[in-house]
């Protein structure tokens, strides 16, 4: 049984994890408690991600994952980004984040955004199979991270990144009890509601996240095919 490590302590992420990577053929566990806790210095999401599966795989020797997202805004170029979950500053809250988003937005007509995620997992390239590896919409694999201008994994190991993103826009009133961060805030044209509206099973279906994980689920599934041991 093939064991992974996920750079979280949210045993949520674990489960919904557990459910898009293989159900009982895979064990995939939460970061140690006495793990180090991970600054996140990148500019991007895969950069941070990266590190963030570079550390726990350092710490436990296992094949390690991690995840970084946030929300993009067009009309603020991007912005919080990589700042989102620390936008509001040092000290900040999800409430606090959702009302500088606001206040950062006002007066302006322009509302589109989009959620993004980055998967990063670091596992032994002894690990998979020698011949070649699969090939992913949405996947790429780094057996030189550093060449990409990412953390370099350790030596012997390759990084799998694996990319989600969801479209929407940001509304100025809160709807919806579900989710977290800015999910009320973030409304779905395609489903005539905010994230925070949707059914927990509908939001991972659409979300970025949910997407960035069934990508490296089949990605996994088609490597373990080839090899995996």
């Amino acid at each position: 049984m093939q064991r992974f490590v996920f750079a979280t302590r949210n045993h949520h992420k674990i489960r919904e994890l557990e459910e898009i990577l293989g159900g009982g053929e895979l064990t995939i566990s939460a970061l140690p408690g006495e793990a180090p806790e991970v600054e996140e210095t990148e500019p991007s999401f895969a950069g941070n991600a990266a590190l963030k599966a570079i550390s726990a795989f350092q710490f436990t020797g296992l094949p390690s994952l991690a995840d970084d997202s946030g929300i993009c805004v067009k009309a603020l170029d991007g912005a919080p980004g990589v700042l989102s979950a620390r936008y509001s500053g040092p000290y900040a809250t999800s409430a606090s984040n959702n009302a500088e988003l606001i206040w950062a937005l006002a007066g302006i007509e322009e509302r589109a955004a989009w959620y993004a995620c980055s998967l990063a997992l670091v596992c032994p390239r002894s690990a998979l199979s020698p011949g070649p590896l699969p090939h992913e919409e949405g996947v790429t694999v780094l057996e030189d991270a550093g060449a990409a201008g990412l953390p370099a994994p350790p030596a012997g190991c390759l990084m799998v990144l694996a990319e989600g993103r969801v479209d929407g826009q940001v509304i100025d009133v809160p709807a919806g009890e579900g989710g977290f961060g800015y999910d009320p805030h973030f409304w779905l044209p395609s489903h005539g509601c905010t994230m925070a509206q949707l059914p927990a099973a509908e939001k991972h279906a659409v979300s970025h996240r949910g997407e960035a994980m069934r990508r490296l689920g089949r990605w996994l599934a088609r490597a373990r095919g080839e090899g995996l041991r």
